[in-house]
């Protein structure tokens, strides 16, 4: 490694290091972490060791952002798809957790990866915030979103998929019926939009571990064009926001 690459690495580490705050409650530390829900408040978790095993809680404050929408996660798609968002962590729950606590159990040794993951699922839980009848203007994964809630399907917002070479990328949302269906929106405002959506998705898609059928580019009214829809249906289904209801109830049914 150079000297730049040392010294921009150490300054990246050293910033991200002062974004936490640590305070010790006695038998547990409270992390409040760098992330924001988008109602602007912070993200918080609280941190527990017992023995050889760590367990990290948010305490359910996104199950409170969710609720300041009017979003009832206790029924309905609002349950189901915060059921899922809380599944996503990929580790093992809280011992005893509550249904409205995003948590993860894990070694000892493990337990920055444990604050990680529940950090990553309350920010997947803070899509959510799509299904609400907000009266703002909604992006257009938001829409994405909010349709797929208003079907009663079971939808993580901001899901990881995975690369067929290792790693992780974030797609707008994950549909669980059957099987799981990962959805890119892809905002087409203007012709530069466009392009961008366009070799995003590819770059998302191209790569990943799901099957071309599992694998749904959601493109927004526009002039696309046709060289680019054919070359997303290569690698993946093509729909358009009009058309996602009904591939998704042939989906489900």
């Amino acid at each position: 490694m150079t000297s730049l690459c040392s010294e921009i690495s150490d300054k990246i580490i050293a910033g991200f290091q002062s974004s936490f705050e640590f305070t010790d409650l006695g038998d547990s530390v409270h992390v409040a972490m760098p992330q924001t829900f988008s109602s602007g408040a912070l993200l918080s978790v609280e941190v527990a060791v017992f023995g050889d095993r760590v367990e990290v809680t948010d305490r359910g404050l996104a199950a409170d952002q969710l609720h300041d929408l009017g979003i009832d996660i206790n029924r309905g798609a609002g349950n189901r798809s915060f059921q899922a968002v809380i599944n996503s962590t990929g580790l093992s729950p809280a011992f005893n957790a509550e249904p409205w606590e995003i948590t993860a159990s894990a070694e000892r040794g493990d337990i920055a990866i444990a604050i990680q993951a529940v950090a990553d699922a309350a920010m997947r839980a803070d899509g959510l915030s799509a299904l609400a009848r907000a009266p703002r203007k909604r992006s257009f994964a938001d829409r994405i979103v909010h349709s797929i809630g208003e079907l009663n399907l079971q939808v993580v917002p901001k899901a990881p998929i995975l690369g067929r070479h290792g790693g992780k990328r974030q797609v707008t949302a994950r549909v669980d019926v059957r099987e799981q269906y990962y959805l890119q929106a892809l905002p087409g405002q203007s012709a530069q939009q466009r392009m961008d959506s366009y070799d995003h998705a590819s770059g998302l898609f191209l790569d990943a571990v799901p099957s071309k059928d599992h694998r749904v580019a959601v493109i927004e009214e526009g002039k696309w064009e046709a060289w680019q829809v054919s070359s997303l249906k290569q690698i993946c289904k093509v729909t358009d926001e009009s058309e996602l209801p009904q591939l998704l109830e042939r989906i489900a049914s």
